[in-house]
């Protein structure tokens, strides 16, 4: 009977001296597969969340500041704007910084 292929086969000895045969997951620590369908998924969703968050959170800023002095919607506008700068220019620093070897 074959086995999944993410399981691993294990050895443990209890206290009594016995060998006990099982499974276990592998560990989690070995990172994201190059081949793996899924593997730039991670990446996307923090590229994605990144540029939303900066919008939100300057947008967010602009409308307290309306709301503050009366402006109408004029740095909610501004705040906008400046977020969907901000968030760009994160993605950058975060994501898009690689030498030529591909490493940051």
């Amino acid at each position: 009977m074959k086995s999944a292929p993410y399981l691993r086969k294990r050895r443990a000895e209890p206290l009594t001296g016995e060998v006990e045969h099982g499974y276990t997951p592998a560990s989690m620590s070995e990172g994201p597969r190059r081949n793996d369908a899924w593997s730039g998924m991670g990446t996307g969703w923090g590229i994605v969340s990144t540029l939303l968050a900066g919008i939100l959170v300057c947008g967010g800023l602009g409308y307290l500041i309306d709301l503050l002095i009366g402006a109408g919607r004029t740095f909610f506008a501004v705040g906008m704007v400046a977020g969907g700068i901000v968030g760009v220019y994160l993605v950058y620093v975060q994501y898009g910084r690689r030498d030529g070897d591909g490493r940051a």
